[in-house]
């Protein structure tokens, strides 16, 4: 880990540089100039390489203080369901001071199966089990100062986590669950089943995860088109879910995020009646990110709201 200490705990000298003077390796803490770009040491091939293997331990740094974060959030059972079985969970931290920290957030979205009773449940205690696991084992360690949390290993194992969780005390269902730690300019994604998250920026909107559903890999083998999958009668029925096998596969990924982009987790309900370009329109002309939230939830009830429907959209500054 010493290679990624010197990667986000140097600083350039500025000014034996512009003397064209040798440079020594910098030891002071780095802190971002007047433009907020954070000067850092060259590493070598070999410790970009270890680098890119272990990113999921980067600890990006705070934006400038007057640029935060922001979300809205909204859950509705929509237009046909007589309950709510989806779950939302959704948590934004600042710390700003002598030892500032980057703009936390923790967002997650979970869709439950198997009717009223335990499809309600399993949601529920999976958007419970995994919010704990990832605010106790990442951070509350991180504002204790752990070092070496492997951020990705903590998300996949709070789904594990949350898998025994549902299969033991709501044993009739299961969940999706997608969730999203935003922690400075990164966000770290864990994802089962098929509500997705998306990214939005001025150049369009892109679907970051995969769908565990019977059509999506009938897709992936040229099976189906997507359009065919899109009204196919088996389109809801899921190959990989919280809560239904003993063993859990969990797809984890991290991206870097650019100014002012959007993160867009929502459940089946909005993006089988909405479509990615409407659901592109519709964030990017909102005043803010709750604005884009209600108006999400009650265009797909006026297109029948035939699901429960969730949204969580996640603002980056800038």
């Amino acid at each position: 880990m010493g290679f990624l200490r010197r990667l986000f705990n140097v600083r350039a000298e500025s000014e034996a540089s512009q003397n064209n003077q040798t440079r020594s390796e910098p030891t002071a803490s780095a802190q971002p100039d007047s433009s907020g770009t954070l000067a850092t040491a060259k590493l070598s091939p070999e410790e970009l390489a270890a680098t890119q293997r272990d990113m999921s331990q980067v600890m990006p740094f705070a934006a400038p203080p007057s640029k935060h974060l922001s979300y809205g959030a909204n859950s509705h059972k929509g237009m046909v369901r007589a309950n709510n079985q989806d779950s939302l969970f959704a948590l934004l931290s600042a710390q700003q001071g002598a030892q500032p920290m980057p703009d936390f957030g923790l967002f997650v979205v979970a869709d439950g199966m198997g009717g009223h009773e335990y499809g309600e449940r399993a949601s529920a205690l999976a958007v419970r089990v995994v919010s704990q696991h990832i605010l106790q084992n990442y951070y509350l360690k991180r504002l204790a100062e752990a070092e070496d949390l492997y951020i990705g290993e903590i998300l996949s194992e709070a789904l594990e986590k949350a898998n025994q969780v549902v299969a033991r005390e709501a044993p009739e269902g299961g969940t999706t669950v997608t969730v999203a730690v935003v922690h400075g300019t990164i966000a770290y994604f864990a994802h089962v089943g098929d509500s997705r998250a998306y990214y939005i920026t001025e150049d369009g909107i892109v679907q970051l995860t995969k769908d565990h559903s019977l059509v999506q890999r009938l897709v992936d083998l040229d099976h189906l088109t997507p359009d065919e999958a899109a009204v196919h009668p088996q389109r809801n029925v899921l190959y990989r879910a919280i809560g239904q096998n003993e063993n859990l596969e969990v797809d984890s990924f991290m991206k870097p995020l650019e100014d002012g982009a959007r993160l867009l987790l929502c459940s089946d309900g909005l993006w089988n009646l909405v479509d990615e370009e409407r659901i592109r329109q519709v964030v990017s002309s909102a005043a803010t990110p709750q604005e884009a939230c209600d108006r999400l939830v009650t265009l797909a009830n006026d297109k029948g709201g035939n699901d429960n429907i969730t949204v969580v959209l996640v603002q980056l500054p800038g």
